[in-house]
């Protein structure tokens, strides 16, 4: 009886060891699966805060074109003008956004000239190199900087959205975000599947190596 029960726990550790060494390797593939969900929601989000954007200054480009037009204004000045006439609506959409930095950059100018929120853009020189190909394609654009799937929880999604003026594109909103928050929300949806598998499993295994 003894030796029969021996083989029985010997056999539901194997089992256990099997399963759990099974659902290791499935994490990694399942995980990818959760990682690229999130990522699709974050670039709608992204998407809808940078058309949003594009569309205030669609509504307001009669005026900013007067400020880019002014010669006796520097690009600081007409700057700092522009920024003051997109403020308010910009600060209502950063608000909405808060998790999000977003801005607009003129190809006149050569430069972003609005920021939301307030802090420097951490998009890098390869993202906007990416996002110069809009005024060829004419199309919006994601970016997805490389090696953000390093399980490592770094990186940037973005995207950049095409503004037109008399069927020219003038410039590009963007919208960006890190992917750390991306990574561990990922990873806390596939743990609680994980998780009560290997528990539930332990529990299996403990009832059986019981003498009672």
């Amino acid at each position: 009886m003894g030796f029969s029960k021996s083989i029985i726990q010997s056999t539901m550790i194997k089992i256990t060891l099997l399963m759990f060494g099974i659902m290791v390797i499935l994490y990694f593939f399942i995980a990818n699966i959760y990682w690229d969900e999130e990522v699709l929601k974050k670039e709608f989000e992204l998407m809808s805060a940078a058309s949003v954007l594009e569309n205030q200054i669609q509504a307001h480009y009669t005026d900013i074109k007067l400020y880019k037009d002014d010669r006796n204004l520097s690009n600081e000045e007409k700057i700092t003008e522009m920024n003051a006439l997109l403020g308010q609506d910009v600060a209502n959409l950063s608000a909405k956004y808060s998790n999000i930095r977003m801005g607009y950059f003129d190809k006149e100018i050569d430069q972003n000239i609005i920021f939301a929120p307030s802090a420097e853009s951490v998009v890098k020189d390869q993202l906007n190199a990416e996002f110069f190909r809009l005024f060829q394609s004419g199309n919006a654009k994601f970016i997805n900087e490389t090696g953000v799937i390093d399980w490592n929880g770094q990186g940037i999604i973005a995207v950049a959205v095409p503004l037109y003026y008399q069927n020219t594109v003038i410039g590009y909103t963007w919208a960006e975000v890190g992917t750390d928050n991306i990574f561990y929300l990922s990873s806390f949806k596939y743990a609680r599947v994980l998780v009560p598998s290997i528990i539930l499993w332990i529990i299996v295994l403990a009832i059986k190596s019981s003498p009672y």
